[in-house]
């Protein structure tokens, strides 16, 4: 095709795609090697299942080593996989909302397609055990009123009356979604595929998270590295206990309002330059390796 032509014209040494299996990706250019040396990452961490694909990019939570065999690419590991910058946005940190209304709201921004039966069958059993508890969704599609019923008839289906499940539409500015988890306690992570920048953010203005260990481990990966391992739950059992007991420990979650921004800040998810140091160290080792067995 042309662009391999232009590739090989170039003389490209490393081709790095960024897409993966998503809408539009170029995956059957790197099925052609118009490169000597491939590599996949930065995307949604999962291999590309291309035997023409040398490496990808991941770190030891999201891609253990027991998981190295499911994989086509050879893995190379980084501090962590996902590099996130804080928005540019001045907007203060607000005390949790359960101070002053008296009851805990749990919280998701992700999008809809993430809240599969398993995580609202969940979800409302973590409802269930706090009678006082309320949920609030955040999402692009939460505008239309047949998306919000079929909600609602979802989670009726587990006891979970309409009148403790909250909806917000997606659509506006980037503020929104932020000012959105000043107005919740807890977010909650769905699975398996877990959020990545809405955990982030959650976590940048004060709002602790949980997430269930397995699936896509991007919630695992995001909390051990900002250093809460605590927040991970290994099974859904788990999941529910660590949401109950973090709701009733209202010291704690007014402790973590004030120090997750500055958590996540200094770890190494925000630290740029030391993630591009990584990756360059990678591209030169992978050149190296190339070309000194050539």
């Amino acid at each position: 095709s042309e662009i391999v032509q232009l590739i090989q014209k170039d003389r490209i040494d490393i081709l790095v795609d960024l897409d993966g299996h998503t809408a539009n990706n170029r995956l059957l250019v790197f099925a052609c090697k118009p490169a000597p040396i491939r590599v996949t990452g930065f995307d949604f961490v999962a291999t590309t299942g291309l035997k023409t694909m040398n490496y990808r990019f991941s770190d030891p939570i999201m891609t253990p080593p027991k998981l190295w065999k499911f994989n086509s690419e050879k893995i190379y590991y980084l501090t962590t996989h996902l590099h996130w910058k804080p928005p540019l946005i001045h907007i203060l940190i607000t005390d949790p909302p359960s101070i002053s209304q008296k009851n805990i709201t749990l919280g998701c921004a992700n999008s809809l397609f993430k809240l599969n039966q398993k995580v609202i069958a969940l979800w409302s059993q973590i409802l269930n055990w706090i009678p006082s508890s309320h949920l609030s969704l955040k999402a692009d599609r939460l505008h239309d009123s047949e998306t919000i019923e079929w909600f609602l008839q979802c989670f009726k289906t587990y006891d979970i009356e309409p009148h403790r499940i909250s909806f917000q539409s997606g659509q506006g500015e980037h503020i929104d979604y932020l000012q959105f988890y000043q107005s919740i306690d807890i977010a909650l992570d769905p699975f398996p595929y877990n959020g990545g920048i809405t955990t982030c953010e959650a976590l940048w203005m004060g709002v602790p998270l949980i997430t269930l260990a397995g699936g896509r481990r991007a919630g695992e990966s995001i909390l051990i590295t900002v250093g809460l391992p605590d927040l991970v739950a290994q099974t859904p059992e788990d999941y529910i206990h660590l949401t109950i007991a973090l709701a009733k420990n209202k010291e704690r979650l007014s402790q973590l309002r004030t120090i997750l921004r500055n958590k996540i800040s200094d770890s190494p998810l925000c630290n740029g330059p030391a993630f591009a140091k990584e990756v360059e160290t990678a591209y030169q080792w992978m050149w190296e390796n190339y070309y000194g067995g050539h």
